[in-house]
């Protein structure tokens, strides 16, 4: 019986981490990795400001939405498949829906 426990707890603890695994790789409508520092709404218009880490690297993950990312400060290197794209401040980049990309800051 005890046996039987742990291998049913052990399967739901696998799962349960693959799941958590995937929410992280994909995110949902309105979330990025980085500190949040401001989130506006006006309709169906959302303006996100989030920071990263200096040398942070987020591996590849993929965003609900589509949307476009401005670099006001600093910069990063971003990877979408086999294209890899050095972000500068001024530097807007559009990403459709559920694109799996990477950023190295």
């Amino acid at each position: 019986m005890c046996l039987i426990l742990r291998k049913s707890s052990y399967k739901r603890l696998i799962v349960r981490n693959i799941l958590v695994q995937a929410m992280r790789d994909n995110l949902p409508p309105g979330r990025f990795f980085g500190t949040s520092v401001g989130s506006w709404r006006v309709g169906s218009f959302e303006l996100s400001e989030s920071v990263y880490a200096a040398h942070a690297r987020l591996r590849p993950h993929a965003h609900a939405r589509a949307y476009l990312g401005l670099v006001v400060r600093g910069a990063h290197r971003e990877t979408a498949g086999t294209q890899e794209r050095s972000c500068e401040p001024a530097t807007v980049v559009f990403h459709p829906a559920f694109e799996r990309h990477a950023n190295q800051f």
